[in-house]
């Protein structure tokens, strides 16, 4: 009868486990999107299919990519805080990168992935050093019909050169939730709509 009591407190303390971590994960998100703060991040979005988590709209988040004075004061694969701020254009970039959390609120946890240089204004003999970072601000979740559409959408503006597209993202102690994409000024779906 005490084996029974002890399997039967067990069973229920798993299902308990098992309600109480999703619903936390989700109130951390919300948390986030009511109280993170605002930054909007250029994009470059492209669309791939994850079979497990269903369609989204890939983001290359043009603040990854920085500029750096020596390529051996970051190591691959380290672990760093990106403070953030804003240019003139209100658009969000990287102030500076540490290896300790910020005092500020307002920095993303990010990775970094390679160091490369790329030409000056052209110039093949004039070069400037590059970081490349993983930045938690990777997908923007989509019904499976509309996100084809929104690659379309955007490659077509894209070849056109006419493509102006960014990410709201709420911030918050080195977390970040995607709120809303853009295409064009607009958000996605408002996008879409009016291409009918």
């Amino acid at each position: 009868m005490k084996k029974n009591k002890l399997m039967l407190t067990l069973f229920c303390c798993l299902c308990v486990a098992q309600i109480a971590v999703p619903i936390s994960m989700i109130i951390h998100r919300e948390d986030i999107l009511r109280t993170g703060a605002l930054y909007r991040f250029r994009t470059e979005p492209v669309d791939p299919s994850d079979a497990f988590r269903g369609r989204y709209v890939a983001l290359d988040v043009q603040a990854s990519r920085m500029l750096i004075k020596d390529k051996d004061e970051f190591e691959r694969g380290e672990k760093l805080y990106a403070e953030l701020t804003r240019d003139e254009n209100g658009m969000a970039k990287i102030k500076k990168l540490t290896r300790k959390p910020p005092d500020s609120e307002d920095y993303l946890k990010v990775r970094v992935m390679y160091w490369f240089t790329r030409p000056i204004d052209g110039d093949k003999n004039r070069r400037v050093g590059m970081l490349r970072l993983d930045m938690p601000i990777k997908r923007y979740y989509m019904d499976e019909y509309e996100a084809p559409r929104a690659e379309r959408a955007y490659n077509s503006r894209s070849r056109s050169g006419e493509v102006n597209s960014f990410v709201d993202v709420r911030v918050k102690r080195g977390e970040a939730v995607v709120e809303e994409l853009y295409i064009g000024e607009k958000p996605v779906y408002e996008y879409l709509k009016d291409m009918r």
